[in-house]
C-alpha cells in the first residue's frame, strides 16, 4: 500500500480521500491556494510534489443563495407522494447542510450551510410552502458555478423517525407525509429535483 501523503492546505473539505490523500484534489476544495501557487504533497519522510493551481481563482467574499421553493405543501409527486399541511418542521441548533451529489467526489459533499428556513403561504391562499436562505462554504466554487449556468435543481432531505408520521392509502397507493423534519437540500450536476420548479439561486448573481 502506498504511503499516505497530505497537502499541506489539506482540510475537512478535502476530496477524494483515498490512499494518496489530495492527489485529485482541485481549486474548488483547496479555496486558499491562490491562481498559479503550488499544491505541495507532502509524504512521511519529507518527500513531496507541487502541482500548479490553474483552474477557477477561489472565491474572496461569502456567497449567499436563497431557495424559493425547498418544498411545498399539499402537492402530489409523480410517484404519489405528498407532504400534508404543516407537517415538517426544522431542528433546532446547528445550520442546516447544503450538498452536492454528482460532482466525481465519493459521496455527498457538503458545500453551504442553511442559516434560515421557513415557510411562505401559496399563491391559493390555502397551502403553503417551505423556503430557505444561507451561504456557500469556501470551496464552492463548483457549486456556484453550476447556478450560475442554469443547472440549479435542489430538493429537500426531509426525515420521518415516526413509523406513524406517513399515513398510507391502500387504495390508491398513495403517501402523505404527516410528521417529518426537513434536515437539509441536495444539489448537483444533473440533479432532477422532485418538483421541476424546486431552484436554487444566487442572492449576488454578479459573483
Amino acid at each position: 500500500m502506498a504511503e499516505r501523503a497530505c497537502c499541506d492546505l489539506h482540510g475537512p473539505n478535502c476530496e477524494p480521500p483515498s490512499e494518496l490523500c489530495c492527489a485529485e484534489c482541485s481549486e474548488a476544495v483547496h479555496p486558499r491556494h491562490p491562481l498559479g501557487v503550488a499544491c505541495v504533497i507532502s509524504f512521511p519522510g519529507g518527500t513531496y510534489f507541487e502541482r500548479k493551481i490553474s483552474t477557477t481563482p477561489a472565491q474572496s467574499a461569502t456567497v449567499r443563495f436563497r431557495i424559493p421553493l425547498l418544498i411545498p405543501e399539499g402537492r402530489w409527486t409523480d410517484d404519489g407522494r405528498r407532504v400534508a399541511g404543516g407537517a415538517l418542521s426544522v431542528p433546532v441548533g446547528p445550520p442546516l447542510s447544503l450538498m452536492m451529489v454528482g460532482d466525481g467526489a465519493h459521496g455527498p459533499r457538503l458545500v453551504g450551510r442553511i442559516d434560515r428556513t421557513y415557510r411562505v403561504e401559496n399563491a391559493d391562499g390555502v397551502l403553503w410552502n417551505w423556503a430557505a436562505e444561507g451561504e456557500f462554504l469556501p470551496g464552492a466554487e463548483g457549486a456556484i458555478d453550476l447556478i450560475r449556468h442554469g443547472n440549479n435543481g435542489v430538493g429537500a432531505d426531509v426525515m420521518v423517525d415516526d413509523p406513524d408520521g406517513v399515513d398510507y392509502d391502500g387504495d390508491t397507493g398513495r403517501e402523505t407525509i404527516s410528521r417529518g423534519r426537513i434536515y437539509g437540500a441536495t444539489m448537483g450536476p444533473g440533479y432532477l429535483p422532485t418538483f421541476p420548479d424546486c431552484r436554487i439561486e444566487l442572492v449576488d448573481a454578479k459573483w
